[in-house]
């Protein structure tokens, strides 16, 4: 937009309020021109600076008979606050393009996050079904291995017990700096009245305390020269047992002085095969089962006389046999 040459403002584009200067086509307002609204224009008309005199007042060329007109004070008012509003308008439509400019921006952000956000979205639902598939696999897998681990914990444990077929095991027999526990096996066998003999018993031992911190002495292994030998000891001791209730076999039977403390004597069972003979005889305790046994290394359990005895296996057989 044009500038008067005069009051220096905006010009409006159209209208007849301006007036151009012949010479080097300035514009001004016709008010500041010293032209009226209805003066008529000159044909000709110099402004100031083309003008050869010094005032900065336009003069027009004409007639001797014509002379200029003052503009109406009201006039420039109006042009002045017409000018100022449109000034302020242009103002507060920069401000609004500003801020659309910024709200452009940050929704060109958004997007951009947005589109990052659905590209790693979709980078994790590829792994995810991935993972699933992997998962799937493994889970196959496990069952697989935790199959063919309770196979070989099986086997181990059967072969562990054959290896101890021959075997019978004593708890609770006083611990001796001195002991002979042979004499102690031999005289055994004699309150018993087994009919084992002495080159039966292959060896005597021992065996390490599973918990340290028990004051109860160490279980003592014999090793007999037969599953014949062993079955024939355990059966006397069971027949010794039955008729002696208010006397069964204790430390004072085989020759110990001090307290008298109970003699136990059982096959000798693999370390699996303690833990579920121990777990076995409490849930006997806990479901009423009257009847807890061992017979050539399996367990076994029946719930009153006359009822079928059904073998332990393992501790999923307790959970069959609960339900």
């Amino acid at each position: 937009m044009a500038k008067c040459g005069g009051c220096g403002k905006f010009l409006p584009t159209t209208g007849t309020d301006i007036i151009v200067c012949s010479k080097c086509d300035s514009q001004y307002h016709r008010e500041c021109a010293r032209l009226t609204r209805t003066n008529k224009a000159p044909r000709e008309w110099v402004c100031p600076a083309c003008s050869s005199k010094k005032s900065r007042t336009p003069q027009t060329v004409t007639d001797a008979s014509s002379s200029s007109a003052q503009s109406s004070p009201v006039d420039t008012g109006i042009l002045q606050a017409i000018e100022s509003a449109v000034a302020r308008q242009f103002e507060k439509f920069d401000k609004k393009f500003a801020e659309l400019s910024k709200d452009l921006a940050f929704l060109r952000e958004i997007g951009e996050r947005v589109a990052a956000l659905s590209s790693l979205c979709d980078g994790l639902q590829t792994q995810i079904h991935s993972s699933k598939d992997q998962y799937l696999k493994l889970e196959v897998e496990n069952r697989v291995l935790r199959s063919t681990v309770q196979d070989l914990s099986t086997r181990l444990t059967f072969v562990e017990q054959q290896s101890r077929q021959n075997n019978i095991e004593i708890t609770g027999l006083p611990e001796n700096k001195s002991e002979n526990l042979i004499t102690t096996v031999v005289q055994l066998k004699s309150i018993v009245s087994s009919s084992i003999k002495e080159s039966d018993i292959v060896s005597v031992v021992r065996t390490r305390k599973t918990d340290k911190n028990s004051n109860r002495p160490r279980a003592v292994v014999v090793k007999l020269s037969s599953i014949k030998a062993r079955d024939d000891l355990l059966a006397s001791v069971t027949k010794f047992n039955r008729a002696n209730k208010d006397g069964k076999l204790s430390s004072q039977h085989l020759g110990y002085g001090g307290t008298v403390s109970p003699v136990f004597v059982a096959e000798h069972l693999s370390p699996a095969n303690k833990i579920l003979h121990a777990e076995t005889r409490k849930f006997a305790r806990e479901k009423g089962f009257k009847f807890v046994w061992v017979r050539d290394g399996r367990i076994l359990v029946r719930k009153h006389e006359g009822a079928p005895a059904k073998q332990i296996r393992n501790l999923d057989s307790l959970k069959v046999l609960q339900e």
